[in-house]
């Protein structure tokens, strides 16, 4: 779980931010991701541009898809922390254009230093107060962004397993439509 804190902290450290053509268009079907038959709904979308990947000729975008429960902390336009008890997915992108996620498919590879690749994890009833929550590693998949301006559509499908329990794997999917609010690391990042 910690993994999981971890990575979401380093995220949210020194970046500015933009919005990504917010409106109020109504969505036309639930946000939400399932593991093991559970369906969790979405409420909120984040992404973050970390800029080129240094090992590869990428670049990399994660995406939060998250539950009510978290609160977002900005300070000056930053994003300072997330609090919260909640249910989110994340998936980090390898992307052949910096400008956006392409509209296209992308597959999971462990690696994802391949263009049009990601991985991916999610958390259930993760708190930030004290680290607890089922961390979910995903461990294979497809996912099709289906459009990629205001509002975002995509769609998940695969398998994951309970982080540090490779028991069993378990179905994994999840779909997203709605606005994404962005955030640019790419200066933070060139340090």
């Amino acid at each position: 779980m910690k993994f999981f804190f971890g990575m979401l902290a380093l995220t949210f450290l020194f970046m500015s931010c933009e919005d990504d053509n917010n409106n109020d268009e109504e969505e036309t079907q639930e946000s939400y991701f399932k593991f093991d038959a559970t369906k969790y709904e979405l409420s909120e979308a984040i992404m973050f541009y970390h800029g080129a990947d240094k090992k590869s000729s990428t670049y990399i975008f994660i995406l939060h898809l998250l539950s009510d429960g978290y609160t977002i902390h900005e300070s000056d336009g930053l994003v300072d922390s997330i609090t919260g008890t909640g249910n989110s997915i994340a998936f980090r992108f390898q992307v052949s254009d910096s400008s956006n996620l392409l509209k296209t498919s992308y597959y999971y590879n462990d690696s994802t230093l391949e263009t049009n690749s990601f991985r991916g994890y999610a958390a259930i009833d993760g708190s930030t107060y004290n680290e607890t929550g089922d961390l979910i590693q995903i461990d294979s998949g497809d996912i099709t962004v289906k459009q990629n301006g205001s509002p975002y559509e995509l769609d998940f499908s695969g398998q994951g397993y309970y982080y540090r329990k490779v028991v069993e794997l378990y179905d994994i999917s999840a779909y997203y439509n709605g606005s994404v609010k962005f955030y640019d690391y790419s200066m933070v990042y060139k340090k």
